[in-house]
């Protein structure tokens, strides 16, 4: 059975987050916890996870487009299942309110829901090289600073 995946809120005040990079593509196997999005806010870069196993049968959300909260970005379902009927009752705007359950099983209060970095230190660590994936952050639930990255990158220099 087809699950939607949407567009999480990470904040009280977060009404649309920008997808900057699709991790999987259409077709793709996934299980739940894989990374299927990176979604940046306001104030950090966070990596969504699969809501649930399945295949990523249709990405509705380009990369580097805005996408309201509760907004369905993708679906995910069996191989090869037939979503157009599914694709016809999907809001593409919902409100807040009338976001599913699915959508809280993303939000940053689980935390292996989501990695997230501030976008600056996203930039740095690029510039350096740095996978910050693997990395714990030392900001406020967890978040990945740039003074995080800094100290990464001094490490590898004395390595």
């Amino acid at each position: 059975m087809a699950t939607r995946v949407q567009m999480p809120m990470f904040g009280l005040t977060m009404t649309e987050g920008a997808i900057t990079k699709w991790l999987k593509r259409e077709g793709d196997q996934v299980r739940k916890g894989d990374f299927l999005m990176e979604v940046e806010t306001d104030k950090a870069l966070v990596e969504v996870e699969a809501p649930a196993d399945g295949f990523l049968l249709k990405i509705l959300a380009r990369e580097n487009s805005s996408v309201q909260v509760g907004a369905t970005v993708a679906i995910l379902g069996a191989a090869q299942e037939d979503v157009s009927g599914f694709l016809q009752e999907v809001p593409q705007n919902p409100a807040p309110e009338a976001r599913t359950e699915s959508v809280s099983s993303a939000e940053p209060s689980q935390p292996s829901a989501a990695k997230s970095i501030s976008p600056r230190a996203r930039r740095l660590a690029e510039e350096h090289h740095i996978d910050w994936r693997g990395l714990s952050g030392s900001g406020a639930e967890g978040q990945i600073s740039e003074k995080d990255i800094r100290l990464q990158i001094a490490e590898s220099k004395k390595a």
